[in-house]
C-alpha cells in the first residue's frame, strides 16, 4: 500500500492478514458460533461469490440466495442487472457451517497483545502448517475432481434459484 493509493493488493501467500484469515485462528468468537450458518431466518442470503465460472470477473459477482416466497418476490421486484441462475455452487464455496474455536484462541490473542512478539513471528507459531494444508488442498481438489465423473450428483435440488450480478 502506497500514501497515493488505497487500495492494498498482495498474493495470499505473501499476506501475513491472509494467513490469519484463511486458516480461520482469529474471527470474532461469534463467528465460531454463529446460528445462522445452519438454519438462516432470512428471507434473502447476500454476498460476494466465489466459484470457478466468474474467476476472472474483475468486477465482482453477488450472489443472492432466494430462502423463502418472500424472498423471491422481494428479488422479482428488483430493478437493475440480474442474471437468474439456478446453481449447486453455493455449498461448494460458502461457509455453510461454523468452523471450529481453535483450542490454543486466547494465547493467540495475547500475543497479539504482546508487544514483544512482532506480527511475523506471531504469524509463524500460528500458521506454519498453511502450506502444508494448502498442498493437501490441492491434492485433495484435484483428486475430487478426477473422480467427480464417476459419482452420482446428489447434490442441492435446485428449488433455491440464485442471482450472480455483474
Amino acid at each position: 500500500m502506497n500514501a497515493e493509493s488505497l487500495n492494498y493488493s498482495r498474493p495470499a501467500k505473501d499476506d501475513i492478514f491472509y494467513h490469519f484469515f484463511d486458516a480461520h485462528t482469529c474471527k470474532m468468537s461469534s463467528c465460531y458460533e454463529c446460528p445462522f450458518r445452519e438454519k438462516s431466518c432470512a428471507d434473502l442470503r447476500i454476498g460476494d461469490f466465489w466459484g470457478d465460472e466468474y474467476r476472472n470477473n474483475k468486477s465482482g459477482v453477488s450472489e443472492c440466495l432466494i430462502i423463502t416466497e418472500k424472498g423471491r418476490k422481494v428479488f422479482n421486484s428488483l430493478n437493475g442487472a440480474k442474471e437468474l441462475k439456478c446453481t449447486n455452487n453455493y455449498f461448494k464455496f460458502q461457509q455453510v457451517l461454523n468452523y471450529s474455536k481453535p483450542a490454543y484462541y486466547d494465547c493467540l490473542f495475547e500475543d497479539f497483545r504482546n508487544t514483544d512478539m512482532n506480527l511475523k513471528d506471531i504469524d509463524k507459531k500460528y500458521n506454519q502448517n498453511m502450506k502444508l494444508r494448502r498442498l493437501f488442498e490441492k491434492i485433495y481438489g484435484f483428486y475430487k475432481k478426477l473422480f467427480k465423473n464417476s459419482e452420482t450428483n446428489d447434490g442441492v435440488c435446485c428449488d433455491n434459484n440464485k442471482l450472480h450480478e455483474d
